[in-house]
């Protein structure tokens, strides 16, 4: 009997190391990653800077190929483009870096400067204007921070509850039931701006067009009336998919079918 229990304690303690040993390999495996994609990006920091756009791009990509995505990585991949003239692949890369860090100025100026490289210069509504400021204050703060924001609140909520009820003295338990009221106020604020925010990512999706001139037809189909034509870099709205062809709507309110190929999603 006391053979087997001690046999049994040092199979334990060999599962236990190997337990211990796949978790150092493990970390030395991500920690050798880490290092190979910190030095991919600095050899394409480097390839920028000496003007070797096409190189610097290779390795940004090859980096975005690991599953690596910043808005620093993407906005670099779009300037590699815009200096290689591929004005569509920049202005998809801009949007994307914008996506992820909104506000951001520089992100903002050099897709600017990239929309301002493209054929069609498509002016919206003036009702438009609303619209883009709502947006813009809807995404004042990127969804991660404000999933975290309403987190903490909950948090302080939880906290506050439990004080009201444990609290004996009077000012106190008035104190903390006065600010667990604001802050269910501002857990229920947040709620609603990452629900706005996740409804708004989900149903509203939008992309650049990615080849030089595409034509928008009437309906889905190489048969269907032409209505008009827009090029490389312009971003619209998807609205429906059928068969390879896509609905777009313009920020101007036109609409029409195009080719699914035409297009790369934000």
């Amino acid at each position: 009997m006391g053979r087997s229990t001690k046999a049994g304690r040092s199979i334990s303690a060999l599962g236990h190391l190997l337990v211990c040993l796949s978790v150092l390999a493990l970390i030395a495996s991500f920690a050798a990653a880490q290092g190979g994609m910190s030095r991919l990006f600095d050899e394409a920091n480097v390839l920028y800077q000496q003007g070797d756009y096409a190189s610097a791009l290779e390795k940004y990509s090859q980096i975005e190929g690991l599953g690596v995505t910043s808005s620093t990585l993407l906005y670099n991949i779009a300037n590699c483009n815009y200096k290689l003239d591929q004005i569509g692949r920049a202005i998809l890369y801009y949007e994307r870096a914008l996506a992820l860090d909104p506000g951001d100025e520089d992100i903002e100026a050099n897709l600017d400067i990239a929309n301002q490289a493209t054929v069609d210069k498509i002016a919206a509504p003036p009702g438009f204007a609303l619209a883009r400021w709502l947006k813009a204050t809807l995404y004042l703060l990127p969804f991660d921070t404000v999933i975290a924001i309403l987190a903490a609140f909950y948090l302080v909520s939880t906290a506050l509850l439990i004080s009201v009820i444990l609290l004996r003295r009077d000012d106190l338990r008035k104190a903390s039931r006065i600010a667990l009221f604001g802050s269910i106020g501002l857990v229920l604020l947040f709620a609603v701006l990452a629900g706005l925010q996740w409804w708004d990512s989900n149903n509203r999706i939008e992309a650049i067009i990615q080849v030089e001139q595409v034509t928008v037809r009437s309906s889905p189909g190489d048969g269907a009336t032409e209505v008009f034509t827009i090029h490389e870099g312009t971003k619209v709205r998807i609205d429906q998919q059928t068969n390879g062809w896509i609905e777009i709507v313009l920020s101007d309110g036109k609409v029409g079918w195009i080719r699914a190929d035409s297009v790369e999603r934000i």
